[in-house]
């Protein structure tokens, strides 16, 4: 008589890495073309976010708007004896 142990692990796309669908398809839109200063940016100068383009609905310029569910892993445990 034999024993043996299996497992099998499915691991999908981990958890806090979620996969981008989807750019802001809205153009870059500058004040003015000699000194193109973007208007709708994602970021400030500063390079911190810009408060009024958090949400996907109002996301700036380049900016990631969609993105696929939050995979799972799945385990699978075996024994025979």
């Amino acid at each position: 008589m034999t024993n043996a142990v299996q497992v099998n692990c499915v691991v999908g796309l981990g958890a806090g890495n979620p996969l981008a669908t989807g750019c802001s398809t809205s153009n870059g839109i500058y004040n003015n073309p000699t000194s193109m200063t973007l208007t709708n940016n994602q970021y400030n100068a500063d390079g911190s976010l810009n408060q009024s383009r958090l949400t996907p609905r109002t996301a700036g310029f380049g900016a990631a708007n969609g993105a696929l569910p939050m995979r799972n892993i799945q385990l699978e445990l075996r024994l025979e004896f």
